[in-house]
C-alpha cells in the first residue's frame, strides 16, 4: 500500500538541483579567475611602465644638469638598476632654434618579457646651450 507522505519530498535536493549548482558555481569561479589574472597582468605592466618612465626621466635630468651643449647623434647604452639591465636609446637631433636640441630617449628592458627591441616608454625632452 501506498501513502502520499508530503515530508519525503522535502528533505533534501534533487540530482539535477546539485549539478545546475555545480555548474554555476564553476562559471562564476572560471570568470573571477580569468578577472584575477587579468589584474595581475595589468599591474606587473604598469610596474615595469613606471619603472621605465622613471630611468628615461632620470637620464633626460642627466643630460639636462651636465650643462654641455650635447652633438646630434644616436646613441644606445646600458643602464644597470637594482636588479634590472635597462637599454636606453637616445637620440639628440637639431631643432629650428640653433641654440637647442630635442632629446628623445626609448626604454626598453634588457632581457625582459618585451624584448629588448620593444620600446616599454619614450620620453622626449628639449636641452638648451645653457640649461645645467
Amino acid at each position: 500500500m501506498k501513502t502520499n507522505n508530503p515530508m519525503r519530498h522535502t528533505l533534501g535536493f534533487t540530482l539535477i538541483e546539485v549539478m545546475i549548482a555545480l555548474i554555476i558555481f564553476s562559471v562564476v569561479a572560471v570568470s573571477v579567475g580569468r578577472s584575477a589574472s587579468i589584474y595581475i597582468n595589468n599591474a606587473a605592466r604598469l610596474e615595469l611602465k613606471t619603472e621605465a618612465l622613471i630611468v628615461a626621466e632620470q637620464e633626460l635630468n642627466k643630460l639636462i644638469l651636465t650643462g654641455g651643449f650635447l652633438p646630434i647623434k644616436n646613441t644606445n647604452y646600458d643602464l644597470e638598476i637594482g636588479e634590472k639591465t635597462w637599454v636606453v636609446n637616445q637620440k639628440v637631433s637639431a631643432t629650428e632654434d640653433v641654440n637647442m636640441r630635442r632629446v628623445e630617449l626609448s626604454v626598453s628592458e634588457k632581457g625582459g618579457l618585451f624584448g629588448q627591441d620593444h620600446s616599454i616608454i619614450n620620453l622626449s625632452g628639449f636641452v638648451g646651450r645653457n640649461s645645467g
